[in-house]
C-alpha cells in the first residue's frame, strides 16, 4: 500500500493518498499493497479484480425428488434424490433408472465385451450404465471402487478386493483371477479411492495407501505416504489429470503421487467437489454461508450459492439445474466485494474520506460507510468518487454489473 502525504490548509491535519489493489478472496496472502475483503463473491483475479464467469440453466425440467448426489458420465447426467432413486436426464425429462437404499458411488469400468460403462454401487447393490442402458449386476460388498489395469478394485471396509482381468463382475478367486489384500494403516479409514497414473490410491484421513497393481497378482504391493494435514474429505478427492486435489481440515491440497502441497487456505464444512475443464469446484459452507469455490490455474473465485449434487460442470440450487458459462451467462450471479471496517493502516484517529478513485472498466455501484453516514453511487470506470465522509473507520462495497475490472484503487483522506 503506497502512502503519500501533503500538508492541508486545515491546521494540524495532513492529506494522505493511499494506492492499493483489491484482493479477490478473504484468504489471499498478498503483499501489503492489497486490501483484503471481509467477503467477496463472483470475482477472480486477472491483473485486477475481475467479474467472474456466470451460469446458465442446464435443464428446464424440475427434479422429481430433491437431489442429494449428482453424477456426470460424458454428456449424461444422473442424480440420486431423497427418495434414494437414481434418475437419468433424457430429452423427455428425468426418468427413474434404478433404486438404492442410499445414494450410490460410481466408478467407470471396462466390461467383458470391451464396452465402457459407469458402475453405480452401494454396498452389494450394483447397476451398470452402458450405451444408454441400465442393467442390474451382482457384486461383492463395496464402500469404494476404482477400475485399474483391467481390473475392478473395491474396498469393502476391511480389505482391498480385485476382480478377474477384463471382467469387473467375476470374483472367483484364483492365482491369476480375483483376489484380495489386507491393507492395515495408521493413517485412518479409507475415505476415497481412485486410479491415477500407474498406481491405485486409497485416501485416508491423514495419508494415502499407494497400491501397485499390474501384471501378475504376486507382484502386487503397497506403500504408505503421510500427508502434512488431517481430515481429508473423501467426497472432495478428484483426479485433475496431472494430479489429485482434495480438501482437508486446513485447506485445499494437490497431490502429485508423491507429495501433498497446500494450494489454498480455506476451512469448509459439508463439502463435495467435481473437476471439469481444468476447474476444481468445491461446494460447502464457509463461515456459515453456502458457497461454490472454483480453483483453476492458480486463480480462485467464490460464488454465494447453495449448490448440491455436483456433477461435472452442473449443480442443483433452489429448484434449478445450473452449469458454468463462459462470460456472463443467463442466470443472475452476485458479484459483490466488501472490505469490512478499515482504518487504512492509519490508526483510529479522526479522518475525512475525501476521494476514492477506482481505475478499471465496466459499470459498478460503489458505497462507502463510516460511523457517521453512508454514500452510494453508480458509475462507469474509471471514476473518482468524492464522498467527503467523516469517520475513524470506513467500509467499502463494490457491486459489478456484467463485466467489470478494477485494476487499482486510490483513497485520499484528511487525517486530523
Amino acid at each position: 500500500m503506497v502512502v503519500s502525504y501533503e500538508r492541508n490548509v486545515y491546521p494540524s491535519s495532513e492529506e494522505k493518498k493511499l494506492r492499493f489493489s483489491l484482493a479477490h478472496t478473504p484468504y489471499e496472502e498478498k503483499a501489503s499493497g492489497a486490501l483484503l475483503p471481509l467477503r467477496a463473491f463472483g470475482f477472480c483475479e486477472e491483473g485486477g479484480l475481475v467479474s467472474a464467469d456466470g451460469f446458465v440453466r442446464n435443464s428446464v425440467y424440475a427434479a422429481p425428488s430433491p437431489p442429494l448426489r449428482g453424477y456426470a458420465y460424458g454428456a449424461e447426467r444422473f442424480f440420486c434424490g431423497e427418495d434414494n432413486k437414481l434418475y437419468r436426464l433424457t430429452a423427455l425429462g428425468y426418468v427413474a433408472a434404478a433404486a438404492f437404499s442410499a445414494p450410490p458411488r460410481t466408478a467407470e469400468v471396462t466390461l467383458s465385451d470391451h464396452k465402457r460403462g459407469l458402475l453405480f454401487f452401494n454396498g452389494g447393490e450394483w447397476y451398470v450404465f452402458s450405451e444408454g442402458t441400465m442393467q442390474q449386476k451382482s457384486g461383492v460388498f463395496a464402500e469404494y471402487a476404482a477400475f485399474h489395469y483391467e481390473r475392478l478394485f473395491v474396498w469393502d471396509g476391511e480389505k482391498l478386493r480385485f476382480s478377474a482381468t477384463l471382467d469387473p463382475f467375476r470374483w472367483t478367486q484364483g492365482l491369476q483371477d480375483a483376489g484380495y489384500a489386507y491393507l492395515p494403516s495408521a493413517f485412518g479409514e479409507v475415505c476415497a479411492m481412485l486410479s491415477f497414473g500407474e498406481r491405485l490410491y486409497l485416501f485416508r484421513d491423514a495419508g494415502v495407501t499407494v497400491f501397485r497393481a499390474f501384471g501378475d497378482n504376486r507382484n502386487f504391493k503397497a506403500v504408505e505416504k503421510k500427508f502434512p494435514c488431517r481430515g481429508v474429505v473423501g467426497d472432495t478427492v478428484c483426479s485433475t489429470g496431472d494430479g489429485v486435489c482434495f480438501l482437508a481440515d486446513d485447506g485445499i491440497y494437490r497431490f502429485d503421487g508423491e507429495d501433498a502441497v497446500k494450494i489454498f487456505d480455506v476451512r469448509m464444512r459439508d463439502a463435495e467437489a467435481s473437476f471439469f475443464g481444468g476447474k476444481y469446484v468445491l461446494s460447502g459452507s464457509v463461515r456459515g454461508e453456502r458457497v461454490l469455490l472454483v480453483f483453476s490455474d492458480g486463480k480462485t473465485c467464490i460464488y454465494r450459492a447453495d449448490a448440491h449434487a455436483l456433477s461435472g460442470d452442473t449443480f442443483y440450487t433452489g429448484d434449478r439445474w445450473l452449469s458454468f458459462a463462459e462470460g456472463i451467462g443467463s442466470q443472475p450471479t452476485e458479484r459483490s466485494w466488501e472490505s469490512g471496517m478499515t482504518e487504512f493502516g492509519l490508526g483510529n484517529g479522526r479522518k475525512m474520506l475525501k476521494k476514492v478513485e477506482l481505475f478499471g472498466r465496466g459499470e459498478i455501484s460503489f458505497a462507502v460507510r463510516s460511523e457517521h453516514g453512508k454514500r452510494s453511487y453508480t458509475a462507469r470506470l474509471p471514476h473518482c468518487f468524492r464522498p467527503y465522509l467523516r469517520g475513524r473507520r470506513f467500509a467499502l462495497r463494490i457491486e459489478a454489473f456484467d463485466r467489470a475490472k478494477i485494476e487499482e484503487t486510490e483513497v485520499t483522506l484528511i487525517d486530523y
